[in-house]
């Protein structure tokens, strides 16, 4: 690694001059490089989802939560914008957007092309967010949508703390076709999968994305909001294989596939220890 990515703060700046072994951190730089080397080159990772980004608004607290939600659950995306020609893929990821101006109606019925044609999407939605046909995309009636405060929480079985979430602007939805596999405190559906054509819908029925980079309990490692579950359950659902489904949410896993045909997995401790 010559430089980082990214230079644009204080932070990135003491990462590079470790990386680049200068000031004291020489040996530190030299075990990095060390390290990355004995991966020698890896082959192109597998990707098990595609998250879709809007080019209408400032899609950087989803996008950005819908990568940790991911990476937590054991899934690896890559990003495209939604408004561009779709990539072939068989998962795709469209985080809750803040308005109703998220896509446009052209590329929204690109999206929903896909997934009749036999791909599997993941969204989710705040109250803010408008979509054409949308309860024959997710079998979900929008009930009423409002400015209260989100505040719920959700069980999942076999997990010991429930989710919490929050945030602003709260979306009541019903059940019409699609089933449900998680309600909220309050008995509403909250994670639901209906088929659409030839694929599946998995709906999550608040902006998990943007609540949990607003939020600092998803990222502690105790007593941590088990957000990540959610994405994990709607991954199982729609049939991802996912890498290491028991590991830790903070170690990072990829996979890369040789051409000889053999697996190679690489893990990143994200923790403190």
């Amino acid at each position: 690694i010559e430089e980082i990515a990214l230079r644009c703060d204080a932070i990135a700046r003491e990462q590079e001059d470790i990386l680049n072994s200068t000031r004291d951190n020489e040996e530190i730089g030299d075990s990095a490089r060390r390290e990355i080397a004995a991966l020698g080159d890896l082959p192109k990772r597998k990707i098990d989802a595609v998250c879709l980004v809007s080019e209408m608004e400032d899609a950087w607290p989803q996008s950005f939560g819908a990568f940790l939600l991911s990476v937590q659950a054991g899934l690896s995306i890559e990003f495209a914008s939604i408004e561009r020609e779709l990539p072939d893929a068989k998962v795709f990821i469209l985080p809750a957007g803040d308005t109703s101006r998220t896509c446009t109606r052209t590329a929204w019925k690109r999206l929903c092309e896909k997934v009749r044609s036999g791909a599997s999407l993941i969204m989710s939605k705040g109250h803010n967010s408008r979509y054409t046909e949308f309860e024959a995309l997710t079998g979900c009636r929008i009930e009423s949508s409002c400015d209260a405060d989100l505040s719920c929480r959700v069980v999942i079985p076999g997990v010991d703390r429930p989710v919490e979430l929050s945030g602003a602007g709260e979306v009541i939805i019903s059940a019409v076709r699609a089933k449900t596999l998680l309600k909220d405190d309050k008995g509403r559906p909250f994670l639901t999968v209906s088929d659409y054509g030839k694929g599946k819908v998995v709906y999550i029925n608040a902006p998990i994305e943007r609540t949990v980079v607003e939020r600092n309990d998803c990222f502690r490692e105790t007593d941590t909001n088990p957000a990540y579950r959610v994405y994990a359950l709607a991954a199982d659902e729609i049939g991802v294989k996912r890498l290491c489904p028991g590991k830790s949410p903070f170690v990072c896993v990829t996979e890369q596939v040789e051409q000889c045909g053999e697996h190679r997995m690489v893990g990143i401790n994200l923790s403190h220890v």
